[in-house]
C-alpha cells in the first residue's frame, strides 16, 4: 500500500493496524482490551498458521521433495482444515466473526473464501464460518475488495 507521501506499507497486519489506527471508524477492533485480544488471537490463527499453508513456497519445496500434486493438495487441505476448525470454535454465533459487524477477523478470514484464494476446502460443516462466508458474499466493501474486482485483475 502507498500513501499520498509516498511512503509505503507492506504486511497485511502492519497495514489494517495503520489503517485503524489512522481511520477509526468504522473500528476494526472492539473496545475492551479482551475481546480486542479474541479478534487478533482468531487473525493470528489465520495469517499465521492458515494462510502461510496455501502460499507458493510451501508447495513448491513440498514438490522438489518429490511430492505429487495429489499429496501436496492433501497437506494443504489438511492444514487449511485444522485451522479452519480452531476458528470455528473461537468465532460467535451471530453475524461475523465478532458481533454485528465486520471487524479484523473477518478481513482475514474473507480471501478464504474468494478466488484466487479461495481454498478448495469444504467448510459446509463449518456452520460458523459458512455463515460469515455468505456475509463477505454480499457486503459491499468485500464484493468491492476483492481480488477479482481490483483494476489489475487478470
Amino acid at each position: 500500500m502507498e500513501l499520498s507521501d509516498g511512503t509505503a506499507l507492506a504486511q497485511s497486519s502492519a497495514i489494517l493496524e495503520y489503517l485503524e489506527e489512522t481511520f477509526p471508524e468504522p473500528a476494526l477492533l472492539p473496545a475492551a482490551p479482551i475481546e480486542r485480544a479474541e479478534v487478533r488471537r482468531v487473525a493470528a490463527i489465520i495469517g499465521c498458521d492458515i494462510h502461510p499453508s496455501t502460499m507458493l513456497v510451501p508447495s513448491t519445496e513440498l514438490h522438489r521433495s518429490g511430492w505429487s500434486d495429489v499429496q501436496v493438495a492433501a497437506w494443504i487441505s489438511k492444514w487449511i482444515t485444522l485451522g479452519l476448525e480452531a476458528v470455528e470454535q473461537l468465532i460467535g454465533d451471530e453475524a461475523w466473526c465478532f458481533g454485528n459487524r465486520p471487524g479484523l477477523a473477518d478481513i482475514y478470514l474473507a480471501p478464504s473464501f474468494s478466488p484466487p484464494g479461495a481454498s478448495k476446502v469444504p467448510v459446509d460443516h463449518l456452520r460458523r464460518i459458512s455463515r460469515v462466508a455468505r456475509l463477505t458474499e454480499t457486503h459491499p466493501a468485500f464484493v468491492a475488495a476483492a481480488p477479482e474486482n481490483q483494476p489489475d485483475a487478470e
